[in-house]
Order: C-alpha cells, then structure tokens, then sequence
C-alpha cells in the first residue's frame, strides 16, 4: 500500500519549507473513441442529470481533463477531476491504467485558445459520401487551424436548421460521449479516424450561449459545423483537445464564422 501523502511539494517560498500536497495531472491516451471510463467513488459530487447514484459506477471524462490524486491504495489510484462537466467528483483508476492514462503536461492555455476560422458560400451543391453511399446537397465551407484547411459542411438540406450567425463563438469541452451509431460507419471510408464520438459544442453568442449545435466528424449537419473532410478529423480534434482559454478553462477556442456570399 502507497498512500498519496507522501508526496511532497514545496508549497511556499520560505527556505526548507516542505508541506504534503497532491498533484496535478491531465487524462492522456484515451481510446479510440476520446473518452476514458473511470469509476466512481463519490457519486455526491456529479453535477449533471446522468443516472449516477451510487458509487462504483463508471463516467467517462475527455483527454486533458484535469485531476488531483487524492490517495493511491489496494491497487487503485484515486483522484478528484477538477474541471469538465464532472467537476469534484471523485474516481479511481487501477494503477497500471493510472500510468497510462495521467500526464504532467496539460493542455495548452492561451487568451483565446484554439483559433478556427469557417468561411462558407451559402450557394448548395451536392457532395458525394463514400461512407454513406449517396450524394447530399451540402452547404459547404472551408475551416481553417493552425494554417490547416478543411472541407466542411454547415448544412446539409432539405432541413429546418438555421446556419449559425456570423460573429465570434466560443468553443466548449466535450460534454459527452455521442452515440457512435452516427459516425462509427465514417470509419469504413478512413480506417485511420479516431475520436469520432467527441463532440465539441458551440456557445452561440447572439443565442445566451444556448450550445446546442456542435463541432463535429460526418457528412450531414443539421446547423453544426460538420467535417466531412474525414481524413483533417484526427488533427482537428487534437489541436481542440490540447488548448484551453486561460481566462476559462471551460472553452477550449473561438470560433469565427463569415458567410462569403
């Protein structure tokens, strides 16, 4: 048995001063699909309506979530997650998935964090979809990251969505893992995509922040901002997952949207 307690950090600049404190670490190497189960000790702690009464049960969290270890005992690692929508609950991991799994290095923070850019031209046309087997009529658009452009769509029709505004939005953590019915199949065109069930929702700004449009990986939207570019999925998702807004860690990025025509 090894409890956390004996770490030890300075924690003050006063000369030999040495107190117990529990590190920080950061979820790294989550599946293929993005999220990483950990079981729950302190079911009291979970903030959102997601059935989880009673401890033992499993939540998933996103890579770059970050936690505090709490206590490392009878083969476990426990810790308590700080950010995301399962902020202070408490969880475990073996401590085999431990080492896996926790990283020093977290994401990166910056003023605006990740920085995307969608410039779409309102004029439909139809697009074909390997992984669907159909042509679809696309309202399509460039997303443009880190000097990487990708295809897009920001509305596939005949539907009742409306495009997002123009303007500045921010970009949310992951809330949840999506169900992987609607883009598993995706992975039948590019054997290469990952992270498929991360969503990153869109705080709309002239809406209260409402974030019910996402953005995510497919060839349909109904008003997200759909990638149907499978093969920039991968890097997009990473260039998301590792920023974060210093001034509030619930917003990985801004997005920025004009429409061309």
């Amino acid at each position: 048995m090894h409890s956390i307690l004996n770490f030890l950090g300075t924690t003050n600049d006063e000369e030999n001063s040495r107190e117990k404190v529990s590190p920080i670490r950061y979820i790294t190497n989550p599946p293929d699909s993005g999220w990483l189960w950990v079981k729950i000790e302190n079911p009291n702690g979970v903030q959102r309506a997601i059935n989880i009464k009673n401890k033992g049960q499993k939540l998933v969290i996103c890579e770059n979530t970050k936690v505090q270890i709490r206590d490392i005992k009878d083969g476990r690692t426990y810790f308590k997650i700080l950010d995301h929508i399962s902020k202070n609950v408490v969880a475990s991991l073996s401590n085999e998935n431990a080492k896996n799994h926790f990283s020093k290095s977290g994401p990166k923070l910056s003023p605006n964090g990740a920085e995307l850019e969608i410039r779409y031209n309102s004029e439909p046309e139809k697009v074909w979809s390997e992984a669907r087997s159909e042509s679809l009529l696309q309202v399509k658009g460039k997303l443009t990251f880190n000097t990487i452009a990708i295809d897009i769509t920001v509305s596939t029709l005949p539907n009742n969505y409306t495009i997002l505004p123009n303007g500045s939005h921010n970009i949310l953590l992951p809330d949840f893992p999506h169900d992987a019915n609607m883009t598993r199949f995706y992975r039948m065109e590019n054997r290469n995509l990952k992270y498929d069930q991360v969503w990153f929702s869109i705080a709309i700004s002239d809406r209260n922040n409402i974030n019910d449009r996402y953005i995510h990986v497919g060839a349909v939207s109904h008003g997200c901002m759909t990638i149907y570019d499978l093969k920039g999925w991968n890097q997009l998702y990473k260039y998301l997952i590792n920023n974060r807004q210093s001034d509030n860690r619930q917003y990985v990025g801004k997005l920025r949207i004009r429409n061309l025509y």
